[in-house]
């Protein structure tokens, strides 16, 4: 089984957006897993939508469809409708932990269940969180 990863809205947001303030360096994350440079990416299916939404109110629809169209094609892309249990788990580190938004906690509780260690994400919510290490830059922790 190839090395995964999972993929926070952040990156995912600022790859597609020109203007957004990390754009450089998430364009080289998502740029490196298209390449097979770094882990698949794992992507929720509230990533997912958070992600379009956010592009398609930002910077136009046409730019949203084609970072999805890139994704659902994509090799190196696995975009994943995370089952109830995950967001059961997720729903309740998110009425619990109040630095998380939903999405944020759906990540924790789909990492866990999947036994998944890395998360690219420019969001330091994530830091210190056990089990789960935060990656900001097109580095593959397997090497």
């Amino acid at each position: 089984m190839a090395p995964l990863a999972m993929c926070d809205t952040t990156v995912l947001y600022a790859a597609g957006n020109r203007n957004a303030h990390r754009h450089t360096k998430a364009f080289e994350i998502v740029s490196a897993v298209d390449r097979g440079e770094l882990p698949l990416l794992r992507i929720p299916d509230a990533v997912l939508v958070e992600t379009i939404n956010g592009l398609t109110r930002d910077v136009g629809h046409e730019i949203a469809v084609a970072l999805l169209e890139r994704l659902q094609t994509g090799s190196q892309f696995e975009l994943v409708r995370e089952p109830r249990s995950v967001w059961e788990t997720g729903i309740d580190l998110f009425t619990r932990i109040e630095r998380f938004s939903l999405a944020d906690a759906l990540i924790v509780a789909g990492a866990r269940h999947s036994g998944i260690e890395y998360l690219y994400s420019f969001d330091d919510d994530f830091d210190g969180f056990d089990g789960l290490t935060r990656l900001n830059a097109a580095t593959n922790p397997f090497d």
